[in-house]
């Protein structure tokens, strides 16, 4: 069997548009991925290739070489880039995480996909200086960032983010819903940023994922959360931190010990566990020991 066509589409010396089709088991489907933050090196896969290459669907990854936010690609590039790939598929979509959420919104509407965006933000967005890190702001030059100003697509738009974190409320409620009201939105409380995350260790991620790209599947926020949250200790842990600052320092404490219980990264947890405990005069947290045969 021949090796899959890795066509580079576009490279300006900054963002890389390059085509990844999944093989023989194609499912009919082309999804575009755009890389988010830290993901810097366009020869590595893009966003979600390997997963989404096992499900068989073909991408067209559009990857970047630092953290620009895609400021140096215009709407007009990229359709002019993936266009001639359009007609080969039965349905396109967008998707991405961040950053890559912000892309997903901001140049979906130009190729008529189905967007998918997970913790849509742009954290050096003029408009928010109290957000984002300083050496961003100066090293990107701002050039586009309005999602007012880009075409939309007539297809669904599933847009996921979590109303407690307080950048991701600001940036939603000022740029995103003004700009995207006819999308689908999940306040999915308490899964932090990206929610991606939280929701992987819940268990739900792959099919909601599936679910919207395959076969345009909304879910309702709580029907996704309520059965699974107490498996995901990102999850206990951003309600722990809300129980504490609300002054119930005892579900606060009962809710960090949930999270220790079922993460894999307890360092995460554990410091502001045993700082609360200690203002309350209790004990470090210490594992449960195994029962003597």
């Amino acid at each position: 069997m021949s090796a899959p066509d890795r066509r580079v589409l576009f490279d300006n010396g900054q963002t890389v548009i390059r085509h990844a089709p999944a093989g023989t088991r194609s499912s009919g489907t082309l999804v575009v991925t755009f890389t988010g933050m830290f993901e810097n090196d366009p020869s590595q896969p893009g966003c979600a290739e390997i997963l989404l290459h096992r499900q068989g669907h073909d991408l067209i990854c559009v990857q970047k070489r630092s953290e620009s936010w895609f400021q140096d690609l215009d709407v007009e590039d990229f359709r002019q880039a993936v266009a001639p790939l359009l007609g080969r598929y039965d349905d396109v979509a967008c998707y991405g995480l961040s950053m890559g959420a912000f892309a997903a919104l901001y140049y979906g509407g130009a190729i008529d996909a189905a967007i998918l965006a997970v913790s849509p933000l742009v954290s050096i967005h003029p408009r928010f200086p109290q957000m984002g890190l300083r050496e961003l702001r100066k090293a990107v030059t701002i050039r586009h960032v309005d999602l007012r100003e880009v075409p939309k697509s007539r297809k669904p738009c599933l847009i996921l983010y979590d109303p407690q974190d307080e950048p991701d409320e600001l940036y939603m409620t000022h740029e995103v819903i003004p700009a995207f009201p006819e999308a689908r939105i999940l306040r999915l409380r308490y899964t932090a940023h990206p929610c991606a995350q939280a929701l992987h260790e819940m268990g739900v991620y792959r099919s909601l994922m599936f679910g919207f790209l395959e076969d345009r599947t909304m879910p309702g926020a709580r029907a996704l959360l309520r059965p699974h949250r107490g498996r995901s200790g990102r999850y206990l842990q951003r309600l722990a931190r809300g129980c504490a600052k609300r002054g119930h320092r005892a579900w606060a404490l009962a809710l960090y010990d949930r999270a220790l219980a079922v993460t894999q990264r307890p360092d995460t947890i554990l410091p502001e566990r045993d700082a609360l405990a200690a203002e309350m005069g209790l004990p470090a947290w210490r594992p449960a020991q195994p029962v003597a045969a």
